[in-house]
């Protein structure tokens, strides 16, 4: 049932139905969700093959994953898109990849109108930038942790 939902011409309808096979089955998810990438997708559709991209897949992912957050407007969506993101991040080895990533969130982070950065900016600066640099320093990905760090606001850096 999901898998002939996930075909239907409402973009909704078939973002819906790939969350709910990926609850399921995530090897038919993840099958599915790379297989609708390559193909135009938009608002729940373009979101549910990020979400199940990011859960499911691995790094040779990344630039459908990135593609697509790229293509999201400015949103809550997109907001909400930023702690799987780093959840993924938290696995990327591939440094051109990695920096794409962190400069994505960043120019995210900077397209947000001054009025609400305060609201945004402590989530974004405080619970994605660091929590993804704390892992990537455990890691030992220094070089990553570095460039996390560059593009942390010097208010951010204090006691890092």
């Amino acid at each position: 049932m999901f898998k002939a939902a996930i075909n239907d011409s409402s973009y909704t309808v078939s973002g819906n139905a790939l969350l709910a096979l990926a609850k399921v089955d995530s090897a038919a998810a993840i099958s599915e969700a790379k297989k609708l990438a390559v193909q135009p997708a938009k608002g729940k559709l373009a979101e549910a093959i990020t979400h199940t991209l990011i859960r499911f897949g691995d790094e040779s992912s990344a630039d459908i994953i990135l593609g697509n957050f790229e293509k999201m407007p400015l949103s809550q969506a997109k907001l909400e898109a930023l702690q799987p993101l780093a959840e993924f991040l938290t696995e990327v080895k591939d440094i051109t990849l990695f920096k794409r990533a962190i400069d994505d969130i960043v120019k995210f982070r900077d397209d947000i109108p001054e009025a609400f950065r305060s609201q945004t900016n402590p989530f974004i600066n405080g619970i994605i930038l660091k929590g993804l640099l704390t892992k990537k320093k455990e890691a030992g990905m220094q070089e990553q942790a570095d460039y996390i760090l560059s593009k942390l606001p010097e208010e951010d850096k204090k006691g890092i």
